[in-house]
């Protein structure tokens, strides 16, 4: 969905992910515009198939979304730690969906960071409207 490396966020965002014979409920650690990172201690086959269902929020909609484990091990943000899991390349997210996920980008770009239990007034900034539910 993208060409070269898109700009990736820390989250913590709640995400289930499944494939052919198994579903896992696990957690996302960093995010892009075209991929995100799901921490895991039994990381999948490179190049499998994936359904991953996520929200930006705690009362956004549920984000639906086809992708491709595309690496395994990933770096902790400001330490030398590797991570264990899966980085999904996204291979097929609707434009609404898209949409939605480059609000909320930018809305961290801006410097926003609310964790999906956190209120977004905590955080002094307000998230960004999102189709199918409130944040």
């Amino acid at each position: 969905m993208t060409t070269g490396r898109d700009a990736r966020y820390t989250v913590e965002l709640v995400v289930d992910s499944s494939t052919m014979d198994m579903l896992v409920a696990s957690r996302v650690s960093n995010i892009s515009r075209g991929g995100m990172f799901i921490e895991s201690s039994q990381p999948l086959p490179l190049d499998r198939e994936v359904a991953v269902t996520f929200r930006l929020g705690p009362n956004a909609a549920p984000i639906n979304v086809q992708g491709r484990v595309a690496w395994t091990h990933d770096m902790k943000k400001g330490s030398i730690r590797m991570l264990s899991g899966n980085g999904i390349r996204f291979t097929d997210l609707s434009p609404a969906d898209q949409g939605r996920l480059e609000a909320y980008l930018a809305f961290l770009a801006a410097g926003g960071a609310p964790s999906v239990g956190q209120p977004a007034a905590a955080s002094g900034k307000t998230l960004p409207p999102m189709a199918g539910g409130a944040n």
